[in-house]
């Protein structure tokens, strides 16, 4: 069977529902909205006026756009028994932000699934427009569920035997495997100065290379959550990206890492649906033939891979 064959038959009905579906208003402050996303340990939420859903907050947005800086003057003068979440709540005046006057999270144009549809069509602006999660609702127009890419790789991930066809390819067959411009990071840079260029680079990942080019490791926006939860974390913030990494990462996960992170010309798509599912990263790079990074393949390529007409 094909991929879209799959992903038609396939309703937004049967993905797992939370327990809990968190969201936040658009009468919260930023930091109310930054320490909610913080504590439930998730990176975006949706976003509630008296009118019903409105957008998505995402936790990266709000720390490149309202935190960053604030973090690393908070980091300059960090009481190491402190959270930089903690620290952030004594600067009072990131408290008086309201979501809804701050541009970010709230949209004219929120579109929300019916749990009816099917995980293609879902699929078709989670691959092909920009969009990072969407939201579901039932029949009566209530919010049931918030499915990111994340979970929809996931999910293809326990379904591979489904599109064999289309998990067979490998990414010199999907046209994944053109070199592009690729934002490195080195290995000894200051955490604080590699996050800002991922904001200034407007990337929310970039991997981490030795002094010969290789990766070493990977630091994504999302790592940030790390200093805002982690006392021992935050404090790292001004030590380099590689201490970073092995303050916020069990030994475990880094010693998964690299393998998890880097694929060939040759690694069929199956397999980095596998390696994306498994490891809970966003992307992987494709080295050459000496190791080094080429280009990367993010959870939207992969997404618009299985869906183009094409891609059996």
């Amino acid at each position: 069977m094909s991929a879209r064959t799959f992903l038609g038959g396939y309703t937004l009905h049967h993905f797992e529902k939370p327990d809990e579906l968190i969201a936040v208003s658009v009468n919260d402050s930023l930091l109310d909205v930054i320490r909610t996303l913080s504590e439930g340990n998730i990176m975006c939420a949706p976003v509630k006026s008296d009118q019903g859903y409105v957008g998505v907050a995402d936790l990266s947005r709000l720390v490149n756009n309202y935190f960053l800086d604030s973090l690393e003057h908070a980091a300059d003068k960090s009481n190491e028994d402190l959270t930089g979440l903690a620290q952030l709540t004594a600067l009072k005046s990131l408290d008086k932000q309201l979501l809804a006057n701050s541009g970010l999270g709230v949209t004219d144009d929120v579109q929300i699934f019916n749990e009816k549809d099917s995980l293609l069509e879902a699929c078709k602006t989670l691959g092909t427009m920009n969009q990072h999660r969407i939201l579901v609702g039932d029949d009566q127009g209530i919010l049931v569920n918030f499915v990111t890419q994340s979970a929809v790789v996931r999910l293809l991930a326990n379904k591979l035997e489904a599109f064999q066809q289309t998990a067979a390819r490998t990414l010199e067959q999907c046209h994944l495997t053109t070199p592009s411009d690729l934002v490195t990071i080195p290995r000894s840079v200051r955490t604080i100065d590699a996050f800002k260029m991922l904001r200034d680079k407007e990337v929310s990942a970039a991997p981490v290379v030795a002094e010969n080019g290789a990766i070493i490791g990977n630091l994504s926006v999302r790592d940030i959550r790390g200093a805002l939860t982690g006392k021992r974390v935050f404090a790292a913030l001004h030590k380099s990206v590689t201490e970073y990494i092995a303050c916020n990462a069990p030994d475990r996960e880094r010693s998964e890492m690299l393998p998890a992170i880097t694929c060939s010309s040759q690694t069929t798509l199956g397999e980095v649906i596998s390696k994306l599912a498994v490891s809970r990263i966003h992307r992987v790079y494709v080295v050459d033939a000496s190791g080094l990074p080429i280009r990367t393949i993010t959870l939207s390529d992969v997404l618009a891979a299985l869906i183009t007409p094409n891609a059996d």
